[in-house]
């Protein structure tokens, strides 16, 4: 199982950080948050491809990013109400 970060670069481009469970940090939402307000870097321990290469240490600091949000933390679209 891998976790997707998406981090909104500047300029509407899309990069995504791929988290092995034995690599995920329960934390790792709330240390983007503290970095975003902060100005400071965050490092995060993952692969850069899908297919599972080897994780490195990537530095991300959130407040130059659009948006940054983990799977798991996609706002879900609501089923349209009929009437």
């Amino acid at each position: 199982m891998v976790d997707v970060l998406h981090l909104g670069l500047p300029g509407g481009e899309e990069k995504l950080l791929y988290i092995r469970q034995e690599d995920k940090d329960e934390h790792l939402p709330g240390k983007l948050r503290t970095a975003a307000k902060s100005g400071g870097i965050q490092l995060v321990h993952a692969s850069l491809d899908e297919d599972g290469g080897e994780p490195v240490d990537v530095m991300v600091n959130p407040s130059q990013l659009a948006y940054w949000y983990m799977d798991e933390q996609k706002p879900q679209q609501l089923p349209m109400q009929v009437h």
